[in-house]
């Protein structure tokens, strides 16, 4: 709770501040818990349609930020889809403990980078 700047829980708080610190970026991105939401967004939206990355790539932004995101920015998680869809495709075992599948352990990741958005956490 400190890391996310919380407060304690011995008195009542009408309003937090919101904060976005590193702590609070390294506990999301290395989070067991998060990788699940993760892993569950990417299987959830690869299962809503076709198998075109950059629409679910799309979908996942969408459903986590509540907008589209910008052509910059879905070139940037394409990218890293691409690249994790590469590795995971060599580490088959990697990708396999993360979501199954390489093309999901790749969506996986790239839904992880979604919910760590400062458009996502504190907006």
């Amino acid at each position: 709770m400190l890391t996310f700047d919380a407060p304690s829980r011995e008195v009542c708080t009408a309003r937090r501040v919101r904060t976005n610190t590193p702590l609070q970026a390294l506990v999301t991105l290395n989070d067991p818990v998060y990788m699940e939401c993760a892993a569950a967004l990417a299987k959830r939206v690869q299962s809503e349609g076709p198998a075109r990355p950059t629409l679910g790539i799309a979908r996942a932004y969408e459903r986590a930020a509540g907008r589209l995101p910008s052509p910059g920015a879905l070139h940037d998680l394409l990218r890293l889809y691409e690249d994790s869809l590469a590795r995971y495709r060599r580490d088959a075992e990697s990708a396999a403990k993360l979501a199954g599948s390489p093309e999901q352990a790749a969506m996986a990741v790239v839904a992880n980078a979604i919910l760590n958005l400062d458009a996502v956490l504190s907006k």
